[in-house]
């Protein structure tokens, strides 16, 4: 498995998800979704292509099982970089399955994003709105750098605008009442 992620976001994570994350980290071919109950017991498992997982064949009990638990997945484009951010649709997935918590797992690189009880539907919808508008922005300059290069450097220009908008992010779920976490 090679270097394993900081104890900082492990600690206080149940050994499912910890399994399931060390599981996944390092796969750079697919995504895959681990879907968790609050007592971290295993729901289900879905892989999906390189750039998403398809959660719309959940069963209605999964769906109950999965209220107040864990969504742990990788981002496989992410994993030489050891660094991501959450999609608009990682929270929005997150939120409408009324999840505890979804996290992230990318190489050595984890990630949380946790609701607190102030959290509203309007503060999620004001936080999707923001990172949509985030995803545009930081999409077009990236890409407006990549042209000014060439394409040289592109992996140094992508790791550029993640920190972007991990930091971002931070402000945003703050702002909204929610907790973002990475562990570098």
């Amino acid at each position: 498995m090679g270097k394993s992620a900081s104890t900082g976001l492990r600690r206080n994570i149940g050994r499912n998800t910890m399994l399931a994350e060390d599981g996944i980290a390092n796969n750079d071919k697919f995504e895959t979704v681990f879907l968790l109950n609050s007592n971290d017991d295993f729901i289900t498992k879905v892989d999906g292509s390189k750039h998403k997982v398809d959660l719309n064949n959940l069963t209605p009990a999964e769906r109950k099982q999965a209220e107040g638990g864990t969504l742990t997945h990788n981002h496989p484009t992410s994993v030489k970089y050891n660094k991501t951010a959450f999609s608009k649709k990682d929270l929005e997935t997150a939120y409408h399955l009324k999840l505890a918590e979804i996290r992230v797992a990318a190489g050595t690189f984890r990630a949380s994003f946790k609701w607190n009880d102030k959290a509203t539907k309007s503060d999620m919808q004001a936080l999707s709105k923001n990172l949509s508008k985030l995803d545009s922005k930081y999409l077009k300059k990236r890409n407006k750098d990549l042209q000014k290069t060439g394409g040289k450097n592109h992996d140094k220009i992508d790791v550029k605008y993640i920190n972007q908008t991990n930091k971002k992010l931070t402000k945003l779920a703050k702002k909204y009442n929610f907790t973002f976490t990475t562990n570098k």
